[in-house]
């Protein structure tokens, strides 16, 4: 930190964080639950209530920082996709 004079934690890092614990502790409470009736399957299932629920929040707080969306528009440009879902993402994300 002293060295290069750039604090490594930041105000955006904020949003991020957040939506991981909220996307933690969603399915940590109803696999509480589930937990007791079929052990095996409580780490699948974790994983699919995650991941929508992670991706989701960090669509909602609008997470990604202008580098990161840059990069997709780039990335979008060299591979020529034109997936509509994608660009209304991207449409989404762009708005602030």
């Amino acid at each position: 930190h002293r060295l290069v004079g750039i604090h490594p934690l930041t105000l955006s890092l904020l949003r991020p964080t957040c939506a991981a614990i909220i996307a933690i502790f969603i399915p940590l409470i109803l696999i509480t639950y589930i937990h007791a009736i079929q052990p095996a399957a409580t780490l699948l299932l974790t994983l699919l209530l995650f991941t929508p629920i992670y991706i989701s929040l960090l669509f909602l707080f609008k997470s990604f920082p202008r580098d990161d969306i840059q990069l997709l528009i780039d990335l979008s440009r060299k591979t020529r996709i034109k997936n509509q879902m994608f660009l209304k993402i991207i449409q989404f994300l762009t708005k602030r």
